[in-house]
Parts: structure tokens; sequence; C-alpha cells
């Protein structure tokens, strides 16, 4: 997908769903602070954000609210779980 951007996904999910602060985090159930990506698109494209290679998804579905530590937490776990693979 040409263009796709991260800061393109996250204004889209902020229009769409409104701030990630304004859900609960589906882990913990406590407050929201980011729409965290399921890594379950076989679409999601690679992108640079901030020096860092992240994979991000077109398809807003796959965006879940997440507190800042349940959102690394699951990252790292899906790394892992990569690897391992």
């Amino acid at each position: 997908m040409t263009g796709l951007t991260y800061q393109a996904v996250h204004q889209s999910l902020r229009r769409t769903r409104g701030r990630a602060s304004e859900h609960a985090c589906i882990s913990c159930g406590g407050k929201a602070q980011e729409g965290a990506y399921d890594h379950e698109d076989p679409h999601e494209v690679q992108v640079v954000h901030r020096g860092r290679l992240v994979a991000i998804s077109a398809d807003l579905a796959h965006y879940e609210p997440r507190c800042c530590e349940c959102h690394r937490y699951y990252d790292l776990a899906v790394i892992e779980t990569s690897a391992l693979a």
C-alpha cells in the first residue's frame, strides 16, 4: 500500500473511534492510551516510525485500545512468538 504511514493510521483511528483514552484497555481494563495493532492482518505493512521498523495495518479492525504497559507487553509477546516460529 503506497503512502500508508503510522501517523495516517492513528489519525484515522482517532477520527473514527475517538481518542484511545476514551476507551478501556482490552487487556487490563484500565484507561487505554494507545491504539495497538493486533498483528493479525495478512496484508500488514512494515514502516519506519521513530527510527524503528514497525508493522501496521490499513484495516482499522486490527487495532485495539491498550494502556502503554499492556501494549508493550503484547508487542513483546508477538515478537517472541514470531522468533520461535
